[in-house]
């Protein structure tokens, strides 16, 4: 006597094409996330270098910070190129060489001419004219505090999932929501660009 030999049903077939695409769905965004989370670790370790780049920039100009406004982000290149060990690259967050979320107008303040060669930054140093930008380092009331640096808030939405990284004056490098950055720091200073300068 002949064995029949029983195939799958049209079902069962559709059951494990279900479960093959779910898996597949499940794969792709978990590798998504690991991709943001790379960008944002490297972001971190270059905001944490310029950071130090405005340390060292401070102590060899009077104890000073660099003296930035709002439309002269550009000049943050060249006042910081000689303290960094890659002179350009550190000023571009790595999420934006994938998927560009500045505001146009940003190059028209972010982009300068270095040796012939355009480089912008995608970064937004603390440029607060009252108590921050050309002030001395020294006179803050918690360098924990203070903004050096941070994805900037021209940005069309946060650049690292809910969050932009921040660069304080100690070196310490967090990640906050917009929320965070419009509030305030343990001495009633908000929004971000206050912090840390009054006692």
């Amino acid at each position: 006597m002949k064995r029949r030999v029983r195939g799958f049903s049209l079902v069962e077939l559709l059951a494990v094409i279900a479960v093959i695409a779910v898996l597949a769905s499940l794969a792709v965004s978990m590798v998504a996330r690991a991709r943001e989370s790379a960008w944002q670790t490297a972001c971190a370790a270059q905001l944490r270098e310029i950071g130090t780049a405005v340390r060292f920039y401070a102590a060899d100009h009077a104890g000073r910070m660099p003296d930035l406004r709002w439309d002269t982000q550009h000049r943050q290149i060249s006042m910081l190129r000689e303290y960094l060990r890659d002179q350009f690259a550190v000023f571009r967050c790595p999420a934006t060489l994938h998927r560009d979320d500045l505001w146009p107008a940003w190059y028209t303040f972010a982009c300068a001419t270095v040796d012939g060669t355009e480089i912008c930054t995608t970064y937004k140093m603390n440029d607060n004219q009252t108590a921050v930008a050309g002030r001395d380092a020294s006179a803050f009331a918690s360098a924990a505090w203070l903004v050096v640096a941070l994805d900037t808030d021209w940005a069309v939405r946060p650049r690292h999932r809910d969050t932009d990284n921040v660069v304080f004056l100690d070196g310490h490098v967090q990640a906050k929501t917009r929320a965070d950055l419009m509030g305030a720091d343990p001495n009633g200073q908000s929004p971000w660009w206050w912090w840390g300068t009054q006692p």
